[in-house]
């Protein structure tokens, strides 16, 4: 079963940190990592707004830890199910796709989407393989992200969206950590504005982070495509560790060429004392 909780628990925290940050609210790794535990939400302090935003965000991670995302669809059911999830109480309406005219500050108003445009870029996602899938995902995200199918949440849905297909397929995540958030910022507004799809790229060359599925009922472990057993593993593990112990130091190798020269030195007089014998 591929659930959320079988990754490194570092790649759930960035992962939950990207969401947030589409929204301007900052996460420092320890407060990611309290919010996902359900520590004492309050204790956090954070004003009313944010907090619906990372409730909201948190309650999502925690529902795809519940149930085996192989067997979700993705397609516009899924989407909006997400977008109810991600926007729950902030959107003016979640349940469905934007059904008014909306604006975004960079480019002013947005039309109406139509949902055949946004079924189109969700079967661009099914259709990704291990030689495209960077920049397929990075352009489907741009392109939904642009066309705001939801009154609220777009980047936040969508960001999930994405990244239930490539857990799906077993790839790297597409995760917008803190380092990389004012460049995408910057690319993504000339992309809204100018239509200047460099973001594609640097999407799929910065923004791609490699994942571990540990599966305890298996006893294998899942990277990055290749299936490996715990014991195969632990052997190469074991192995390393005793070629790393047996590793000679630059000390003991000289130790042992100079052992080498003396016995072959007293080789060398042992055999002309026979001969001397001999004769």
């Amino acid at each position: 079963m591929a659930i959320l909780k079988d990754f490194r628990r570092e790649i759930k925290i960035h992962f939950a940190q990207s969401l947030c940050r589409f929204e301007g609210i900052n996460l420092t790794d320890i407060q990611t990592e309290k919010l996902l535990n359900k520590e004492n939400f309050e204790m956090l302090d954070f004003p009313e707004e944010e907090s619906l935003v990372i409730d909201n965000v948190v309650n999502t991670l925690n529902f795809m830890d519940s149930i085996d995302i192989l067997k979700l669809n993705v397609d516009l059911e899924l989407y909006i199910k997400l977008n109810s999830m991600l926007a729950k109480e902030q959107a003016l309406f979640t349940g469905a796709l934007r059904n008014g005219l909306s604006s975004i500050p960079c480019i002013g108003q947005i039309p109406i989407p139509s949902q055949e445009r946004v079924e189109e870029e969700i079967t661009k996602l099914n259709n990704i393989t291990p030689d495209n899938y960077k920049y397929v995902v990075s352009e489907c995200f741009c392109n939904l992200s642009r066309l705001q199918p939801f009154w609220d949440g777009n980047k936040r849905t969508t960001l999930f969206l994405c990244n239930i297909q490539l857990i799906k397929k077993d790839f790297d995540l597409l995760i917008i950590q803190n380092d990389k958030y004012a460049d995408f910022e910057e690319h993504l507004t000339a992309f809204y504005t100018e239509e200047n799809k460099d973001i594609i790229d640097y999407l799929a060359d910065n923004c791609f982070i490699k994942t571990v599925i540990e599966h305890q009922s298996s006893g294998h472990e899942f990277m990055n495509g290749q299936i490996q057993s715990r014991a195969e593993a632990s052997k190469e593990v074991n192995e390393e560790t005793q070629n790393q112990a047996f590793a000679e130091s630059p000390r003991m190798a000289m130790m042992r060429r100079n052992m080498e020269k003396n016995n072959a030195r007293e080789n060398v007089i042992s055999t002309s004392q026979k001969k001397g014998r001999s004769r």
